[in-house]
């Protein structure tokens, strides 16, 4: 069960502090406050984070080999109340994570280095690093039931890729160091007018523009007409890069209120794009909801969605520049990427059982063209963006839920189907063979997976202790050639106990129960490149305090 609630110094005033961890070397610290002054609400939060478990380990032993993380976070909300009718707002966060990429023991090297011996698989230095940063000011009026928001923000992502290069060569046949940045600068402005009682008109706009900047040095073997190794002495090849994208968009839409069981909102939103290559669209938009009783709620929607891809991406120049080498692609063709355009419709019902319990049925299906996906295509953990000609995603999700003072229960089961048909842009990334049967073929994304569940019971006694158990469960995400199979089902289960003292809460966990084995990829697919598996038991335990 996921519970997300907002925080500021007005709701959750004072202050929190906590120590966390357990198995794997975790250790976690953190620390909030809030608080309110005058016209000031104030909200802060922090944290550090280590463990000898930072990313999905490639094998299924019980610990990881170089997989040591350390993760920082902050974030603040300051709010100033000008007057009742104004209002100015700071949010901002920033974070800084450290990586070692897991080593996968027991691996025979494909190339051979001149002046080095034959590395030792178990024993590679590949390691990354992640930085993220964003703020927001807003300033929000409101005159009479109307209301106005501005919000300029600006957002920086920074992410470094360190190659262990004798290592990577051996066995590989290419070290690359990526460093890759970002910087967005945008603003939104958003309104609310009631007409009368039955309508709330809802529009805003949106601008921002995005510098991308990507700089490679990759160091390679030649080789043959063959596509053998001809030589032990790497080349280097030096490959920076840089893009400006912008992003406008407008929206209009009217909440009506036909009766007091029946709520209808339509509108439509305009968007456009210029990066890689300039594209438009006009996206319709109705839904509705209507109680047919007061314990029973239908709803059903169309909206039609503008997906732009992400500013990063490898260019036609680049390609070429790796012909002759050991990081050659298997094909040159490399279409600019495209925004994915799809028809999205929903239908559902949600029936209140009594008023502790509850349950639901939700079925979709969004029928794309220049489907977007994401794919892993080396060693480093960065996603690059493809497109398929058209895509298919159909699925239903069943939701039961039940909470009373003492007792909290729900199991959510979800069925799906998610398909791409002809990869149409980025093709250097895949294999001809791929290629072609993906032109003929309708193929599963790689995070396809049929049946999928998660479930989970709480009992608190004498409101100081409560005893959770949770799991999921799934059949497993695709692997195989194309995509066509997929890695076996899995389940597994953890245990949670929290007591609480006055001021204190302690609290210990057991992840993974029983100590299951439990494959996430294996390292085939499309867009795959490692495979991965889920933790193993640990143990965990913490102390909170509150003042």
């Amino acid at each position: 069960m996921l519970d997300i609630t907002s925080k500021t110094g007005t709701y959750d005033p004072g202050g929190e502090a906590s120590i966390y961890g357990g198995s794997y070397e975790t250790l976690r610290l953190s620390a909030s406050y809030g608080r309110t002054a005058g016209h000031w609400d104030a909200y802060a939060t922090a944290s550090a984070y280590h463990s000898d478990l930072g990313i999905d380990s490639p094998t299924s032993a019980g610990h990881a080999l170089h997989d040591t993380t350390n993760q920082y976070r902050g974030f603040t909300y300051l709010s100033y109340i000008i007057d009742p009718d104004n209002r100015l707002s700071l949010i901002a966060s920033a974070s800084a994570d450290r990586f070692e990429i897991p080593n996968n023991p027991n691996q025979i090297a494909a190339f051979t280095l001149t002046g080095s011996t034959t590395p030792n698989s178990s024993n590679l230095d590949e390691r990354q690093k992640q930085e993220n940063s964003y703020a927001v000011i807003s300033y929000q009026k409101t005159v009479g039931d109307a209301s106005l928001q501005i919000a300029p923000y600006i957002r920086e992502s920074h992410f470094v890729f360190t190659p262990d290069f004798v290592g990577d060569l051996s066995f590989n046949g290419v070290a690359g160091s990526i460093d890759r940045s970002a910087l967005t600068g945008g603003i939104q402005i958003d309104s609310s007018l009631p007409l009368g009682n039955s309508h709330i008109v809802r529009s805003g706009l949106a601008y921002s523009a995005t510098k991308a900047v990507i700089d490679t040095a990759t160091s390679v073997f030649p080789v043959d007409g063959s596509g053998n190794q001809a030589s032990a002495n790497p080349q280097s090849v030096i490959d920076d890069n840089a893009k400006l994208g912008s992003f406008y968009s407008f929206y209009i839409q009217d909440e009506w209120k036909l009766t007091p069981e029946w709520t209808v909102n339509y509108g439509l939103r305009l968007d456009a794009v210029t990066a890689y290559v300039d594209q438009q669209q006009a996206s319709p938009r109705i839904n509705t909801t209507y109680d047919i009783t007061p314990l029973t709620t239908f709803h059903l929607g169309y909206s039609r969605y503008f997906t732009p891809p992400p500013l990063e991406a490898v260019s036609q120049e680049t390609i070429t520049k790796f012909n002759g080498t050991t990081n050659a692609s298997a094909s040159d063709e490399n279409s600019p990427l495209r925004s994915e355009r799809s028809n999205y419709f929903d239908a559902g019902i949600s029936q209140h059982l009594s008023k502790h319990a509850q349950i639901g049925l939700d079925g979709y299906y969004k029928r794309a063209s220049d489907q977007l996906d994401e794919g892993q295509f080396g060693s480093a953990l960065i996603l690059s963006p493809f497109n398929f000609r058209q895509g298919r995603v159909i699925g239903l999700e069943q939701t039961t839920s039940y909470q009373d003072d003492q007792f909290t229960g729900y199991i959510n089961i979800a069925l799906s189907k998610a398909q791409g048909k002809d990869i149409n842009t980025a093709q250097f990334l895949f294999s001809e063979d791929e290629l072609a049967y993906g032109r003929s073929h309708s193929v599963y994304l790689d995070h396809d997976q049929r049946w999928s569940v998660s479930a989970g019971i709480s009992y608190q006694f004498l409101s100081k202790t409560m005893v959770s158990v949770d799991g999921i469960g799934g059949t497993g995400l695709r692997s195989g050639f194309a995509s066509t199979d997929h890695v076996p089902a899995y389940a597994t289960m953890n245990l949670g106990i929290v007591q609480r003292y006055h001021h204190f809460q302690v609290r210990f966990d057991i992840v993974n129960i029983f100590d299951r084995i439990y494959e996430i990829r294996d390292g085939s697919g499309i867009g795959v490149a490692a495979p991965a598996f889920g933790p193993r038991r640990g143990y965990y335990g913490g102390l909170k305090y509150d003042f």
